[in-house]
């Protein structure tokens, strides 16, 4: 879509060859970590990368299963958080995520609504100006209700 023109941009198109004359990084390599901390310290927005979706339908079926589903999770990220802090190698896989939490002072992987809340408003706001969605939508309607206080 790149090359055909149908898009100007994507996040997570993969590696770029340095010969390429059509494709560039919009930012270098060298600078794009301090280029983001600026931008998360201009903004306050915290870049959203995974969701965790499940039907409607299902979570009518099974009423604890949304609640089930952030217990199930939050536990697994608390052992990769132990992991991510205890580990002392610096050039693996989770380096990202040591320098995203050094960048927010914290978690580097918030989840539920009020750690959300400013980007989600921002994200919500950008799809109706650009008619992604056709209204505004509060951020409290994307969450199962149960899960809301989580």
């Amino acid at each position: 879509m790149l090359r055909a023109g149908e898009i100007d941009a994507a996040i997570g198109a993969g590696p770029i060859a340095p010969d390429d004359p059509d494709l560039a990084p919009l930012f270098a390599p060298a600078d794009a970590q301090a280029r983001d901390a600026a931008w998360h310290r201009q903004t306050g927005l915290y870049p959203i990368s995974h969701l965790l979706v499940a039907r409607d339908d299902q979570l009518a079926s099974h009423p604890g299963l949304a609640a089930e589903l952030c217990r199930v999770f939050g536990e697994a990220k608390a052992i990769y958080l132990k992991q991510l802090a205890d580990s002392d190698t610096g050039a693996d896989a989770d380096a990202p995520l040591r320098q995203m939490a050094q960048l927010v002072g914290g978690d580097p992987l918030p989840y539920g609504l009020e750690s959300s809340r400013r980007t989600l408003e921002t994200f919500i706001a950008y799809n109706v100006a650009q008619g992604v969605i056709p209204r505004p939508v509060a951020p409290e309607e994307l969450f199962p209700p149960t899960t809301l206080a989580l």
